[in-house]
């Protein structure tokens, strides 16, 4: 995005992307938890995100004190080609008015939740 961006603009305009994904690939909703590293209204250094994913893991029944995967209802068959899929989902819901889309607006104002939940940790 640039060099001289402030971390919590590059944020926006690349983590909308990558919490996307997760949260489609993953057919869940991501949580933010923790923020470190330099302050996101910076533009220099690094800041780091730790989100959880709802509903995606369980006491690990391999160790003591972790967490494992586990699996869900739904699958995701073949490739993902996440962004190539995506637009065929949604000229397939053009060209059918009953289809019901992938992913939705719902699904991208989850993903600005997440970021927005982000905000009170860039101070």
């Amino acid at each position: 995005m640039g060099k001289n961006k402030r971390l919590l603009d590059v944020l926006w305009h690349d983590g909308t992307h990558l919490a996307d994904a997760i949260m489609f690939l993953t057919s869940s909703v991501m949580k933010h938890e923790k923020t470190w590293g330099a302050k996101l209204t910076g533009r220099e250094g690094t800041a780091w995100l730790m989100g959880r994913l709802a509903g995606e893991s369980a006491e690990s029944p391999y160790a003591e004190g972790f967490r494992s995967l586990q699996k869900t209802v739904s699958t995701f068959e073949g490739p993902t080609g996440y962004f190539a899929n995506m637009t065929a989902d949604a000229l397939a819901c053009v060209r059918d008015p009953a289809r019901k889309p992938r992913s939705s607006a719902i699904d991208g104002l989850r993903v600005i939740e997440y970021l927005h939940s982000v905000k009170p940790w860039f101070y």
